[in-house]
């Protein structure tokens, strides 16, 4: 660590914490925010990654109409539109921006619910989904999750989003 240390110096960087040296070998790629898209406040979706049955991993971008329109229907999609905190007020999402974008981005219908047993439907096409529950996110687990029932394939699901280590657990 100290001759790492030492080069780094002679390259004009500073280490902080040396006990992240070690880490720090073992990055691959490294991103940096130079246009301020993560410091901003106006967020985007423009692609998410998915996978299939037995598929190797996929990237679906927005540019990609072909590729999202298959996607549509996939449980992704379904996870967009249904694991958020959005709600309408006066005709306009409220809420979490990431949930309002992600929402968006799912392209799927909001409905407000009057029964008392859904708090929303979501709507794509020739399908319905009734939300019966959305637990909010709760920052000691680092996730939110919803109860979903479809009605056309008559299945029941449950989306989970949050940190992948308290996932994992």
């Amino acid at each position: 660590i100290d001759f790492a240390l030492i080069r780094l110096k002679r390259a004009g960087v500073l280490g902080l914490q040396p006990q992240k040296m070690r880490d720090a070998g073992n990055i691959k790629i490294c991103c940096f925010d130079e246009t301020g898209t993560l410091t901003e406040s106006g967020l985007d979706v423009y692609g998410f990654y998915y996978k299939q049955d037995n598929e190797e991993m996929k990237m679906a971008l927005s540019s990609d109409s072909e590729l999202l329109n298959q996607c549509r229907k996939s449980k992704v999609m379904k996870l967009f539109a249904t694991c958020h905190s959005v709600c309408l007020i006066n005709s306009q999402f409220m809420g979490d921006i990431l949930d309002i974008k992600m929402f968006e981005f799912s392209q799927w219908i909001f409905e407000e619910s009057k029964n008392s047993d859904i708090v929303f439907y979501a709507k794509n096409e020739d399908i319905t989904l009734n939300v019966c529950k959305v637990f909010e996110f709760e920052s000691e687990f680092q996730c939110m999750s919803s109860i979903i029932y479809d009605n056309n394939d008559k299945k029941w699901f449950s989306f989970t989003k949050g940190a992948p280590e308290k996932i994992q657990k």
